[in-house]
């Protein structure tokens, strides 16, 4: 029921804006979401869940003092993100209350395998586990490069993709073993999305022309972090589950299919294995039927 409220919440602040939002084709892109789950897992009984974001409006400005010619660009927009699993504590849960705030520059397109622009984002947040044991506050430094859709001619399968390379360093105020907190937070921190769609045959030409990223896609994203410093992790293989603290590098992959259903609303099947900060609990190949609603703001 959570979750429901939320879609429709969210539903209604499309409309409200009206002209300024438009739909999203992955939550990555998308300025306002929120997704129902109905989730089923090897270590966890069928439950629900529902993740949320909400990241309008994006400010966005020459940097001061340059010229409206200028190639560089200052903008910054909230991130409030909130993910539960209702019933299990299997699922990486979090919530995230900060923004970003950097520099974007654009380029012209060079090739299918150059970059179109370049972000520094900053991403102050604080981080907290839904029980709130573990707190952090932290800090993300790290450069976006999104490329080009490839190929760059006409195709029937085509391919975005989105690198973020950087580091997240901060302070751990408690966790579950230790209720003063571990202290420095240190992490190398590496994402890779790729985002393929179909391009269909025009039907009055008989041919098949390029086309933008469809609303119907495969995504595919992979999350690296490894920690100078120990952290909490959670090994959920066993019960009850193993806390312990370590160094060793976290990985996180999901994959997904979208599939519309009508305007702003969509399912998503999808798979997820790996841990999140800030607890890292990890989670072992879980299965989800998500029904998504998601908004983007005009260019």
């Amino acid at each position: 029921m959570k979750a429901v409220f939320v879609l429709c919440l969210l539903l209604s602040a499309t409309s409200l804006y009206g002209a300024g939002l438009e739909e999203a084709n992955t939550r990555d892109e998308a300025d306002v979401y929120a997704s129902g789950t109905l989730v089923g897992a090897s270590n966890a009984q069928t439950i629900y869940a529902f993740d949320v974001k909400f990241a309008y409006r994006q400010y966005k400005t020459h940097l001061p003092g340059s010229s409206f010619k200028s190639k560089w660009y200052l903008q910054a927009r909230p991130l409030l993100e909130y993910v539960t699993n209702q019933g299990t504590s299997t699922s990486p849960d979090y919530v995230n209350l900060g923004g970003e705030v950097g520099l974007f520059r654009q380029f012209r397109r060079g090739g299918p395998f150059r970059p179109d622009s370049v972000e520094i984002v900053f991403n102050p947040r604080a981080e907290f586990d839904r029980s709130v044991s573990t707190r952090n506050f932290v800090v993300a430094t790290f450069a976006r490069l999104p490329f080009p859709n490839y190929p760059d001619r006409p195709s029937p399968v085509n391919l975005h993709t989105s690198l973020e390379l950087g580091m997240e360093s901060g302070h751990n105020y408690s966790n579950v073993l230790q209720p003063q907190g571990s202290g420095t937070i240190a992490r190398a921190y590496g994402s890779l999305s790729l985002l393929f769609w179909h391009c269909g045959i025009d039907p009055d030409t008989h041919a098949r022309k390029q086309c933008e990223a469809g609303k119907r896609n495969l995504e595919l994203k992979y999350e690296f972090r490894a920690p100078l410093q120990q952290e909490i992790f959670t090994q959920t293989l066993q019960d009850p589950a193993v806390q312990f603290l370590s160094s060793k590098p976290r990985h996180y992959f999901e994959a997904g299919v979208r599939i519309p259903v009508f305007s702003y609303f969509a399912l998503h099947p999808q798979y997820k294995w790996g841990s999140l900060p800030p607890a890292f609990s990890f989670l072992d190949h879980q299965y989800t039927l998500n029904l998504e609603v998601s908004a983007k703001r005009k260019k």
